[in-house]
């Protein structure tokens, strides 16, 4: 597996940018592939691979399947049968120079009709996942495009935003939905226009972190048409318009989504509107240990100030309804009948109004008490669900311990909370050596450079090129030093 995985990458490395270059279909003719290379067949039949060893074709076939039914999820296009087989032409090196291209892909005409969706790859030692998947990803989306099989279709329409949306999406399925590159992208507050998304490609941004944001856009604009009234068909009908209309990709759009034309920021309304669900954290993301410790703490907190008299005689009155002579004094309900009885409803209340769990024994008397250390137990219940792995004994533990001051018991209920407050001491210095150890790794072990912050280098090499464009007028020179005289 890792012998494959490390010389696959580089083979799709070019693929897309071939594929940009590549002739038109009608100057091109289906080359025959000797029937002495040996070749493999997926299980769908769509995907023949020619040359490399058995393992290289099993390996890559399994690929192919795979992504295929993640496209054919994302786009909820169902079971979709294909049309125009893919075939893939695999040539193994063990030079380390290689002069010829890495990947190259051609859609090329079928007599008497039809295409075929031709990789040609070269498999060397760089290997890069992400561009293989978008690559293949294009051959996908273009077998989409040519579903109605007319001779005249220009395959080279497929706009960059529909393929890196799609690629994004996929990714965006298989890791679980993360929120946190649409939060930050919500957070910055640097939301590109979606003219500006429509009208520019992956390849148009020269760092990593400008991409990064691209493909997140992209992501939500192809989500948002998708989650249209018929979204999945209008999508497919849109993609095969691609490769025969003439008009602009932004007349296409309103001609298939027609709800776009009502006004003229109806796209960006519900671009924007994507943008901000699919920041939203799900339920099924985990917490870090740090948002953990910051949620806890707020969990912990008692406020008396917004529980009115009218609601602790409602809990009472219902904790009498509920209660049965066979289970009285049983049941958190009877102990809150009980901690909070009529007579008791109008007596003067402590001067205690807001605080942490821990200041229990300044407000466990008070009537209104039961409905808040419940009001508690519910934030550490719903906390619990996502915390961070280590802190769920911490957080059953409290559970109990406000348990018991709702029944009215407080023996040992200091010492518990103060054997809590040290195990999440405890957690806090054990995550912070983590991330030490980590930092320190990665600066003093890694024995060969890598290329893994090139991105990071681009962005901050575009920023001092955008600092150099400064206005050197005196306003702003003068503005600038009172920013920075002002600053803190």
């Amino acid at each position: 597996m890792v012998p494959f995985l490390l010389s696959l990458a580089a083979v799709i490395c070019s693929t897309g940018w071939a594929l940009a270059q590549s002739q038109s279909p009608a100057s091109q003719t289906a080359k025959v592939v000797p029937a002495t290379i040996p070749s493999a067949i997926s299980p769908s039949g769509q995907f023949t691979i020619y040359g490399g060893t058995p393992v290289h074709r099993g390996e890559f076939l399994t690929r192919c399947e795979a992504l295929s039914r993640d496209v054919v999820s994302v786009t909820g296009q169902g079971k979709t049968q294909w049309l125009h087989p893919c075939v893939i032409e695999l040539t193994v090196s063990d030079s380390p120079q290689v002069v010829q291209r890495r990947a190259s892909a051609q859609v090329l005409p079928l007599e008497p009709n039809g295409y075929r969706l031709q990789l040609y790859l070269l498999i060397d030692e760089d290997f890069k996942l992400p561009e293989f998947q978008q690559e293949f990803i294009r051959l996908l989306l273009i077998e989409r495009m040519l579903a109605t099989n007319r001779p005249d279709a220009n395959p080279d329409r497929l706009p960059g935003w529909i393929l890196a949306g799609v690629t994004e999406l996929v990714e965006y399925r298989r890791a679980g939905r993360p929120s946190d590159v649409f939060t930050a992208l919500m957070d910055a507050h640097q939301i590109p226009p979606v003219a500006e998304v429509i009208t520019t490609s992956t390849g148009d941004y020269s760092d990593s972190v400008s991409r990064g944001i691209y493909r997140a856009c992209a992501a939500a604009l192809v989500q948002a048409l998708l989650d249209q009234a018929s979204g999945p068909a209008r999508f497919q009908a849109l993609l095969e318009d691609l490769a025969y209309a003439k008009a602009p990709i932004e007349d296409l759009l309103r001609t298939h989504f027609p709800a776009l034309d009502q006004t003229p920021e109806a796209l960006a309304k519900w671009w924007t509107l994507q943008l901000a669900s699919m920041s939203e954290r799900s339920a099924y993301e985990l917490l870090s240990a740090l948002e953990t410790e910051k949620l806890l703490e707020q969990s912990l907190l008692i406020d008396l100030t917004g529980i009115t008299d009218e609601a602790v005689a409602s809990a009472a009155k219902l904790a009498k309804k509920t209660t049965t002579p066979r289970t009285s004094g049983t049941g958190r309900l009877r102990k809150l009948a009980r901690r909070v009885p009529e007579h008791d409803q109008g007596a003067d209340k402590a001067t205690f109004s807001s605080g942490s769990l821990g200041d229990f024994a300044q407000f466990v008397q008070d009537p209104r008490a039961p409905l808040a250390l419940q009001q508690c137990e519910d934030r550490l219940n719903k906390l619990s669900a996502r915390c961070f792995p280590l802190y769920r004994p911490i957080l059953s533990a409290y559970g109990r311990t406000v348990s018991r001051l709702v029944a009215g018991e407080t023996d040992g209920v200091t010492e518990e909370l103060d054997a809590l407050r040290k195990r999440r001491e405890e957690i806090s210095l054990l995550m912070g050596g983590v991330n030490d150890y980590m930092n320190w790794y990665v600066t003093t072990q890694v024995r060969e450079p890598s290329s893994e912050f090139n991105g990071y280098a681009e962005a901050l090499t575009t920023l001092k090129r955008l600092e150099s464009r400064r206005r050197q007028d005196p306003i702003t020179s003068y503005l600038d030093a009172m920013e920075r005289e002002l600053s803190p």
